[in-house]
């Protein structure tokens, strides 16, 4: 169903609400340079993962290859220190992504909205491009969230998750096998018993299982280690 709340963020897209979530239509990192609270997970002093932490992930197209003559390092690099002025967590996952924690922008500027009209204004200055930006809990979701330009609502993350297609855990293989056992989504392959997963599946399928199913909020391959 689609509620009546839908309305224009910002002239660059469109937000309805639908069900449990909305849509809307260096290194970079820099070493030692992530405080406790990142979205990273990787944080010594950052608390238990057991709860997902509320991402704004940051789609840049245009940076996610580099030229010849490093115009996209400088561009990236500007953005993500402006970034990080607006959130001092900002973290650059790989090239043309960004994530950050909404909790704390959004206490400060008065509310996601706020964050997400600042954010895209930042990108837009700094690449002449609209972000993609979506916002969910885990880094997975929130990635997927951008690429849709959609905005779950606190609360819908395992909805919006096991609503994808099983192609968006990343394994061509994997998605032929759940697609041949009747599993076309992610929640049909979230529901498999782990036991007969780790039975028939080997170690990377038994890893998207467990994203698949919100254990775990990163999917592998999803980070570029040379950006660490």
């Amino acid at each position: 169903t689609v509620a009546s709340a839908g309305r224009s963020l910002f002239g660059r897209g469109q937000l309805l609400v639908v069900g449990q979530f909305a849509s809307r239509r260096t290194s970079t990192r820099r070493r030692g340079a992530r405080p406790w609270g990142d979205p990273s997970g990787h944080g010594a002093s950052r608390p238990a993962a057991s709860v997902m932490e509320r991402l704004l992930a940051i789609g840049a197209p245009s940076l996610e290859r580099e030229t010849a003559d490093g115009s996209t390092l400088r561009v990236t690099l500007a953005l993500f220190d402006a970034l990080r002025v607006l959130c001092p967590f900002t973290e650059a996952v790989r090239p043309g992504l960004f994530v950050l924690p909404t909790r704390g922008p959004s206490r400060f500027f008065g509310g996601e909205d706020n964050v997400l009209s600042a954010v895209a204004d930042i990108v837009t200055d700094a690449t002449g491009e609209s972000p993609q930006l979506g916002v969910a809990d885990g880094l997975f979701c929130a990635e997927l969230a951008a690429r849709a330009g959609v905005v779950v609502a606190p609360g819908g993350t395992d909805q919006f998750r096991a609503r994808q297609p099983v192609e968006v855990l990343g394994s061509r293989d994997l998605a032929q096998t759940a697609h041949r056992l009747g599993l076309h989504t992610v929640g049909d392959f979230a529901a498999l018993p782990p036991g007969r997963v780790a039975e028939r599946f080997d170690r990377a399928v038994r890893h998207r299982h467990l994203v698949a199913r919100g254990e775990v909020a990163t999917l592998e391959g999803q980070r570029d280690p040379t950006w660490e």
